[in-house]
């Protein structure tokens, strides 16, 4: 088990590789821990102990003749746990949220889109941001007759959003869909959208019994005409930051981050017991979804509303700067409203 100065030597480490990300070496620990009596040997020894215990690895010397390591993602999650927020290293960017803030004080969420762009252009990262707003609700669902084989399914929200489908009756009668969607109406209408999934899943048995054969496809379209509900409240800033960054993988990696958006809530893919909690507020970090991607999560509540954003980018960056920026951004929110 490592020692509390290993511990403190890994934190130097992770931090020194977010700002250059290049494998780093007992020199450049030393130079930065100066102010310690300790020896370049020393912090060579202690390298060699956190490799052992699985922080630190070096790359192949087929690719690398550098002896410096990198952090793993164990390091990170120990990094990330005890790593605190200093104000002073983003003094600059605290007095241009203010100027916005100045600027925008009678409109949050003009505001929110604003700072959020300023937030991932200095940290090159893309924000993904939902409103979830506590009083949207459903108000109604209906079903109209087309043609003799089609119909369309409306939904409607209680903020406006208006969503419609259009069925393939096939070997069901128009009568058999409009059974069920009476029989949802009944059931759903005035219920949160963020829990219609739940519920309609609890009135799936109901719908067996009453149509035989109809469920599971019914079933699965009114779950994707929820989520487009959702989804409508989303909002993305900084793609372009995201994008500029130096990665290969990164077209790969964007798919695969909007095809989790597109089925879930980030929030639902996020193992509580394998994510991160910062220690310094509510925010939750994942560095396993997908590989060389960092998954920040913070919920910022203003009036009634629950603004949640997901914030991605590169596993090596500067998380102290994210961190203590969206922290002040929360406190200027609660401030403002």
């Amino acid at each position: 088990m490592a020692t509390e100065r290993q511990l403190n030597i890994l934190n130097e480490i992770v931090d020194i590789y977010v700002k250059n990300g290049e494998p780093v070496s007992s020199a450049q620990v030393l130079e930065k821990i100066n102010n310690i009596k300790i020896s370049s040997a020393t912090i060579r020894n202690e390298m060699v102990v956190l490799d052992e215990e699985g922080y630190l690895y070096k790359l192949d010397e087929k690719f690398s003749r550098t002896s410096g390591r990198i952090p793993s993602n164990k390091a990170y999650e120990h990094y990330l746990k005890y790593i605190k927020t200093n104000p002073r290293s983003i003094l600059t960017i605290k007095k241009k949220l203010d100027e916005i803030l100045k600027k925008r004080k009678d409109n949050i969420d003009i505001l929110l889109e604003e700072a959020l762009e300023l937030i991932n252009e200095s940290t090159n990262t893309l924000t993904i941001s939902v409103d979830n707003s506590f009083s949207n609700k459903l108000i109604d669902i209906k079903i109209y007759k087309i043609t003799s084989d089609k119909a369309m399914l409306i939904i409607i929200s209680s903020n406006g959003e208006v969503i419609k489908k259009e069925l393939d009756l096939n070997k069901n009668t128009f009568k058999d869909f409009e059974t069920v969607v009476n029989l949802l109406a009944k059931r759903l209408i005035n219920i949160p959208i963020d829990d219609l999934e739940k519920n309609s899943n609890l009135l799936k048995e109901v719908i067996s019994l009453k149509i035989n054969g109809i469920e599971d496809k019914f079933q699965e379209i009114i779950k994707t005409m929820f989520s487009k509900i959702i989804n409508q409240n989303s909002k993305y800033t900084g793609m372009n930051n995201l994008i500029s960054k130096e990665n290969s993988n990164i077209e790969k990696q964007i798919k695969s981050i909007f095809k989790m958006i597109e089925n879930n809530s980030i929030w639902e893919l996020l193992d509580k017991k394998n994510s991160i909690k910062s220690n310094n507020s509510e925010i939750f970090i994942d560095i396993d979804l997908i590989d060389g991607i960092s998954i920040v999560n913070k919920k910022i509540h203003y009036g009634n509303k629950n603004k949640e954003l997901t914030i991605l980018g590169s596993k090596n960056q500067d998380y102290e700067k994210l961190f203590s920026m969206l922290e002040y951004l929360d406190k200027i929110v609660k401030e403002s409203w």
